[in-house]
């Protein structure tokens, strides 16, 4: 009886030990956000960009030349995007005023349409109230202004993002002595393997799904400066960046500059025709294109990419969303090595890949 007790406490204490780590890791990682978060960025553009380096290196470039070559072009790239960003936010702020004011003057004009063409109504100060509330000038300056601050937030967290960055460069042509290292020669195959899997598998995601985010955000740039929708180049900047968050970013992205053109296109044709433009391109590009090029690259299904994009998101607010997927399959991976989270890892895993893996397993085969 001693023996039985004993063995169901024992039973016990996983599950349990299992749940503290993980209140612990969530609070570390919510609590260090401002640490770990420029560390997260930095990973994953590494890992973004091992095959250039490792591509340098077998062109006999020494390996300090590489690493100088990357990180400069790398780092240059990055500040260069957050000062456009930082300062059409900017310029987005102080004009706030202009467009609460240019919105309110196209409201009138809508309203002055619909109650000479339609059998009822609208009472212009009532509909003016209800609507027009959230973009008085005050209101729109006060989430512009939050905008503003946040890009200044990431600024400042550009130096640690850049120590981070150059240093895990420098040590990633090496990892396989470290994991050798760390985990024996007969592990650290293992686990090696393991890691260039993982590599493969972030840095194609991450690589498609750049080429695919700078075509559309090329693409809204492009419309938005046809027809003269102020701040173009933000606005094919935040397609860029928001459609690296599943499902509700590309809506969002839309959305924006729909809204802007709306206040400063005066023809109702144009209108249309330019938010025509954006919907289309963003309904070729992320429900044609897309699934084309991206097929199942991460292997994980729609209710974990969503669960990861609600956590990483109360977490770390817009950056984890953007790192939601790679950060999932890095999850599904680790919980991959332990037997008693394979069962969760397992649960992550996309059904189409199941299928795929049944067709292609020969003693499936054999018994149909």
């Amino acid at each position: 009886m001693l023996f039985v007790n004993t063995q169901t406490e024992k039973d016990w204490s996983k599950p349990v030990f299992m749940l503290i780590g993980f209140v612990v890791v969530f609070w570390i990682l919510r609590e260090l956000s401002s640490l770990i978060l420029p560390f997260a960025l930095a990973l994953f553009t590494v890992m973004l960009l091992q095959p250039l380096l490792a591509f340098l290196i077998r062109k006999k470039v020494p390996s300090l030349i590489s690493v100088t070559l990357v990180s400069i072009f790398t780092l240059l790239l990055v500040a260069i995007f957050v000062s456009i960003v930082s300062s059409t936010a900017a310029q987005v702020a102080d004009n706030s005023k202009l467009i609460a004011f240019r919105f309110d003057h196209k409201l009138e004009i809508f309203l002055q349409w619909t109650n000479s063409h339609l059998n009822f109504q609208l009472n212009p100060t009532q509909v003016r109230n209800f609507i027009a509330e959230p973009f008085k000038g005050d209101w729109l300056a006060r989430v512009l202004g939050d905008l503003a601050l946040f890009l200044g937030s990431m600024t400042g967290s550009f130096l640690m993002f850049s120590i981070y960055f150059v240093i895990l460069l420098s040590g990633i042509m090496n990892y396989e002595k470290y994991i050798h290292y760390v985990f024996g020669e007969k592990s650290g195959l293992h686990f090696v393997k393991e890691f260039e899997n993982t590599i493969k598998a972030v840095s194609s995601y991450v690589g498609m799904k750049f080429l695919i985010s700078f075509v559309t955000g090329f693409c809204f740039w492009v419309i938005c400066t046809g027809f003269g929708v102020r701040f173009a180049l933000f606005w094919g900047f935040l397609a860029f960046v928001l459609n690296f968050i599943p499902n509700i970013g590309s809506i969002i992205a839309t959305i924006l500059p729909i809204l802007l053109g709306i206040i400063y296109l005066e023809s109702g044709t144009s209108i249309v025709i330019y938010s025509s433009l954006l919907i289309l391109t963003e309904f070729i590009i992320g429900n044609i294109l897309d699934p084309i090029l991206m097929g199942n690259r991460m292997n994980l299904n729609t209710l974990t990419v969503l669960l990861g994009l609600v956590f990483w998101g109360y977490i770390w607010g817009v950056a984890g969303m953007l790192l939601s997927v790679p950060l999932m399959v890095l999850l599904r991976i680790v919980l991959e090595q332990n037997p008693d989270t394979a069962l969760i890892a397992r649960a992550m895993i996309s059904t189409k890949r199941l299928k795929l893996d049944r067709v292609e397993d020969p003693s499936t085969q054999e018994a149909l």
